[in-house]
């Protein structure tokens, strides 16, 4: 019954964003960022969706919990105390999408990144699913964009890679409740 419910609120809030074309589902993307004093690291991922709007490139990612959609500038993006992975997680299928599957983008101006927090959709005319910076709803991943998402990414990749940094769990405890290594790290 709860998803039931959740598949008839994420189709009454799609059609209200019709017309779109729906491209794909579960699309698997990855591409090898090489990062100075790192090295080649291989990321990938699955996407949950890809629709067409107009010349805009949907890259959408389903949440069953909450999700922080707006952020304050890149740097908040990649700060580990504050709740922006589900963001961060968007902003690396555009980015892979890009490097990986550049045949999706023709005939697109825009690719821009979506979370659709389906608990919250029950009132679709009030969702919010577009990944934005703060008092920019007209986002889209651009260079610019890019440009600060890959400096910040190879500066997380560098502090992970350093020996000299310990590698510590998280001291957001929240955080822990639902991670898959809780029973490893305590």
């Amino acid at each position: 019954l709860i998803v039931k419910n959740y598949v008839r609120y994420i189709l009454l809030y799609d059609q209200q964003q019709a017309p779109f074309t729906y491209l794909n589902g579960e699309q698997k993307v990855r591409h090898t960022l090489s990062a100075p004093k790192v090295g080649d690291v291989l990321f990938y991922g699955y996407i949950d969706r890809l629709d067409r709007q107009g010349d805009t490139l949907r890259v959408i990612d389903y949440k069953t919990g909450k999700a922080q959609m707006e952020y304050r500038d890149m740097e908040h993006i990649f700060d580990r105390k504050e709740n922006q992975d589900k963001a961060l997680q968007t902003m690396l299928y555009c980015w892979l999408l890009e490097q990986d599957k550049p045949q999706l983008l023709r005939n697109t101006a825009h690719i821009a990144p979506h979370i659709y927090p389906v608990r919250s959709m029950a009132k679709a005319d009030e969702v919010q699913t577009l990944v934005h910076q703060k008092g920019n709803t007209d986002f889209v991943w651009n260079e610019e964009v890019k440009a600060e998402f890959i400096e910040g990414l190879s500066t997380l990749l560098r502090e992970l890679f350093d020996p000299a940094v310990p590698f510590m769990p998280t001291a957001v405890g929240k955080r822990c409740e639902h991670c898959a290594f809780a029973s490893l790290c305590k």
